[in-house]
């Protein structure tokens, strides 16, 4: 996760011989300052044993598919983003939902965790797997994203479609706008 977010990374990399992370600057500068020497960016993957095309049964596809998926956790960002996309047909899948908010009738299974194995078969039912990384301070897309999600990778390896908000790390692994879609807001 951000760095700036989730601070324990300062009591914790100076312990070990090396670091790794998922960003790297402004992140590197944060380590230098630290004096650590022995750290290196290990981006995130996918496991295409798990995260594959998959051809679902007629049922599968009803109760997984939509125009429209979101997997993954409630983020202040999301909660206020995705607001805005209610007139769409769209499924919200994961925890820390609020099921009383104008959302709920878009929020899946009262907003159970998703296994690896619903995730798979959403991202394959889904006609548009839409992929907004966590924010915790920022209304909508985080204007200095700088790292990718697990996601990006998962729906990648599975021949999903997914519109991904722009991110900084973005074409280090993929070709925008031909490989994946971008978004830098709601419009």
């Amino acid at each position: 996760e951000d760095f700036q977010v989730f601070p324990y990374w300062q009591d914790l990399a100076p312990e070990v011989d090396v670091f790794f992370t998922l960003q790297q600057e402004p992140f590197f500068s944060e380590l230098r300052k630290l004096a650590l020497k022995n750290f290196a960016c290990l981006p995130l993957a996918a496991d295409p044993e798990v995260y594959r095309p998959l051809t679902l049964s007629p049922e599968e596809a009803r109760r997984f598919g939509s125009g429209v998926s979101f997997v993954g956790a409630g983020y202040r960002n999301r909660r206020e983003f995705f607001q805005g996309l209610e007139d769409f047909d769209i499924k919200i899948w994961g925890s820390d939902w609020d099921l009383h908010s104008s959302l709920k009738t878009y929020i899946q299974n009262r907003g159970a965790r998703v296994s690896e194995e619903e995730a798979v078969k959403i991202f394959n039912t889904s006609r548009i797997n839409l992929n907004l990384h966590s924010s915790p301070y920022h209304p909508g897309i985080n204007p200095e994203g700088d790292y990718l999600n697990p996601r990006t990778f998962d729906l990648a390896a599975a021949g999903a479609f997914q519109l991904v908000d722009a991110r900084r790390q973005l074409p280090e692994f993929y070709h925008p706008e031909r490989e994946v879609a971008t978004f830098q807001d709601l419009a």
